[in-house]
């Protein structure tokens, strides 16, 4: 069995804006390949199925789709998906049957994951530029030059947020630029300050009533406003953690979070779910559950998985714990998704486990891409589009 405890990952994602990250990534792997106390990932546990997990296809495309904390996530709208992988490859698939519509190959290495509009394709390099491709009658034109192309301050990691007027792009020096959609014309730009030391990723922003939705590395919540670039409010989260090393002080917002009934529902690493109202940023509650993950919303709960692999259920409205499933320690679980009355993860082994959404326990599971699963599966429709890291792209369902 694979070897992939938290730590071992926090060691290869975490970044440093000085020499000292070289010298604290050959500590940690020094220190993570030979430390006898580290945890393993739990076995899989034992489960009655009571459910038929079903393929209702499966394609095969270019391994790497989550790399180096790279977000290459599907993009699914109009009965289409959208997606990318590491080598420049974009491919654009019938949701319904898994054919392939078209594929075009950019000449670059891919660094966020793909957002689009009626008008445009947006994504970017590891050269930290962002491109916008023309998309026109459902496809990219076979010129390779793009309508626009702008240069950051520094890579995109994760995908950028697009409304009528406006591109919300963040980089991980801490930047958040406000860009036209047409022209990529710089609008106004944020910046924040970074610590020493971060987890490598950053959450993807959010356009909602005229504001711009960030999380930082700091463990800080901003909303922006959409057509000026300055903050309407910020708050921190707090930091649950007690030792003063820089690894003790990561409070990283990495997953997206979720908004439902003018609520922000946010959580970080090392720090607290909480829900904040998203007009005044006043926290109506909050739990000590540290996690890098999406948070995932559905009739009325809150599902989380943490940090050591434990998925949890929370009533929206109170943040009290309804359940939580704890036979997945240490799997290194992709975020949640709700469909029907079953939750959703995935697991660096590969395995799709399926788990009833009253009470937690395991339903089902299904081995889907030897690789790994560290993309949050997606819904269409009645299904769930599951991306592997070995390139299995599936539609799967779910029947008792």
């Amino acid at each position: 069995m694979k070897s992939f405890q938290f730590i071992k990952d926090l060691c290869s994602l975490a970044v440093v804006r000085s020499m000292v990250f070289l010298v604290l990534i050959a500590i940690g792997l020094a220190s993570c390949s030979s430390d006898p106390l580290a945890v393993a990932p739990a076995a899989l546990p034992k489960i009655k199925t009571s459910l038929h997990i079903k393929r209702v296809w499966q394609t095969q495309l270019t391994a790497s789709t989550h790399f180096a904390g790279y977000r290459l996530e599907p993009w699914i709208a109009n009965d289409q998906i959208l997606i990318s992988d590491i080598h420049g490859n974009i491919n654009m698939l019938d949701a319904a049957s898994g054919h392939r519509l078209w594929h075009k190959k950019l000449p670059f290495f891919m660094g966020s994951g793909l957002t689009a509009d009626q008008a445009h394709i947006y994504l970017s390099d590891r050269q930290a530029i962002l491109y916008a491709w023309s998309f026109k009658d459902n496809a990219i034109g076979e010129s390779s030059a793009p309508a626009w192309k702008k240069s950051l301050s520094s890579e995109v990691i994760a995908p950028v947020a697009v409304s009528d007027d406006l591109i919300a792009v963040q980089t991980v020096d801490g930047r958040v630029y406000g860009l036209d959609p047409e022209t990529g014309e710089q609008l106004w730009v944020y910046v924040s300050e970074l610590p020493n030391l971060t987890l490598r990723g950053t959450s993807q922003p959010q356009i909602v009533s005229g504001a711009v939705i960030v999380g930082f590395a700091t463990g800080k919540l901003v909303v922006i406003d959409a057509k000026t670039g300055l903050p309407i409010w910020e708050k921190q989260l707090s930091l649950s953690a007690k030792g003063r090393s820089e690894f003790d002080q990561l409070s990283d917002i990495d997953g997206d979070f979720v908004i439902a009934n003018s609520i922000l529902y946010v959580g970080n690493y090392q720090g607290q779910i909480a829900a904040l109202d998203l007009f005044s940023g006043q926290i109506i509650w909050s739990q000590e559950i540290s996690t890098y993950s999406n948070l995932f919303e559905s009739s009325g709960q809150l599902y989380v998985c943490d940090s050591d692999g434990i998925i949890s259920a929370l009533d929206e409205a109170t943040g009290k714990l309804i359940w939580s499933q704890t036979g997945l320690h240490a799997r290194q679980l992709s975020a949640p998704a709700v469909m029907q009355d079953y939750v959703v993860v995935g697991d660096a082994e590969g395995y799709l486990h399926v788990l009833s959404k009253v009470d937690g326990h395991f339903m089902g599971r299904i081995l889907m891409d030897h690789q790994g699963i560290k993309i949050q599966p997606k819904l269409y429709q009645d299904k769930l589009i599951v991306v592997g890291q070995g390139g299995q792209l599936a539609a799967v369902s779910l029947q008792e």
